[in-house]
């Protein structure tokens, strides 16, 4: 339905932070330079791992999804960017230090 975030990894490199790490700074930049505000993922069923991840970058499941020629439904996450504050704000963090 959208710009959609995919990764895979070797299993010699999995569970080293790299996909979160990776995904954060793309996140950042679909937001704040390309004004991306909506994101999407999807999961096989039952990959605890990845879904993991997908918590902890701010997706939510938002259904089931069936790639066209194919026969395994898929679960549908998504993330919507947080609007920008106007006028004054405090420095916010993202996924880093505190902005000044």
């Amino acid at each position: 339905p959208g710009i959609d975030l995919g990764y895979a990894l070797l299993p010699a490199w999995r569970g080293r932070g790299y996909v979160r790490e990776a995904a954060s700074a793309l996140l950042a930049h679909a937001g704040d330079a390309l004004g991306i505000a909506t994101v999407y993922a999807i999961v096989l069923p039952g990959n605890d791992r990845s879904v993991a991840v997908l918590d902890q970058l701010g997706f939510r499941r938002s259904g089931q999804v069936r790639l066209p020629g194919e026969t395994t439904d898929l679960d549908l996450y998504r993330r919507d960017a947080v609007p920008p504050v106007s006028g004054d704000s405090v420095p916010t963090r993202r996924n880093g230090p505190a902005i000044d």
